[in-house]
């Protein structure tokens, strides 16, 4: 799951190097909940991941009570390092102000955006050269690959209407515990911070336009995997939490063996 992040502060930035392999993606279908920061129920989805040799497609999908609607696809390799090969994000709806159709392809460096708001406007493509590590899609599949006492840094697309490559910097801030049923799990809390050079950096924060720090839970262990995360889903836009959802029989009448009564 991949989550579109808004501009930040200038900081001292971190080397970044590519993220070593050492939790193979797999097939998996998972799901989630989003929650508003006063913690109304928004939006409802799930996460779907297949495997065919070392690539591996990953989609999320949201469904917003609103109507609003969210997929981001995603398809990156996973030979030695994880690599990005396209993203594709699609949003429309009142939850978001800039519904757009962005489409990057990481080899070529080729963006493609089409605003949704008017179906009649053409869309725009434009080519920048792309770090080999631009991770979008990846956070969540490297938040499971690296350790609570490194700090990492990479680089990540973000923007509709003006991409532009920014920096993240991702540190552990200690440990929280979750319950599960009867079960206590002691997660990793990670921090990522958004860094832009340059004046526009400069310009972000002397306005005072920087994001929220991001956060995110993860259970580490044999299996590393998500357990919340509280990000905007877009540039600028709201924090929402997202959180594992529980799976309950739509038949509340049915008997610990599995029948109904």
């Amino acid at each position: 799951m991949v989550l579109v992040l808004a501009i930040g502060a200038l900081v001292a930035p971190v080397e970044a190097v590519p993220i070593r392999v050492k939790h193979r993606e797999g097939t998996s279908h998972g799901f989630i909940v989003v929650h508003s920061a006063d913690g109304k129920e928004i939006a409802s989805g799930e996460v779907t991941e297949t495997v065919d040799g070392d690539r591996v497609n990953s989609e999320t999908t949201l469904y917003f009570k609103d109507g609003s609607f969210h997929d981001e696809t995603t398809a990156f390799s996973q030979k030695g390092h994880f690599h990005l090969l396209t993203d594709h994000i699609h949003q429309t709806g009142p939850s978001f102000p800039d519904a757009f159709d962005q489409r990057i392809d990481a080899a070529s460096g080729t963006i493609t955006t089409q605003s949704l708001k008017d179906p009649a406007s053409k869309p725009e493509v434009r080519h920048l050269k792309l770090p080999d590590d631009v991770s979008n899609g990846l956070l969540v599949t490297v938040l499971r690959n690296i350790s609570p006492d490194e700090q990492v840094s990479m680089p990540m697309l973000v923007g509709s209407s003006k991409p532009r490559v920014v920096e993240l910097t991702i540190h552990s801030e200690g440990q929280k515990e979750f319950a599960a049923a009867s079960r206590t799990l002691t997660t990793t809390h990670y921090v990522v911070h958004v860094t832009i050079g340059g004046v526009a950096g400069a310009v972000a924060s002397v306005v005072g336009k920087q994001p929220p720090e991001m956060h995110f839970w993860m259970l580490g262990g044999k299996a590393p995997t998500f357990v919340r995360a509280i990000t905007p889903l877009f540039e600028n836009g709201p924090l929402w939490t997202f959180d594992l959802a529980p799976v309950t029989p739509r038949d509340r009448n049915v008997s610990e063996s599995g029948h109904s009564q």
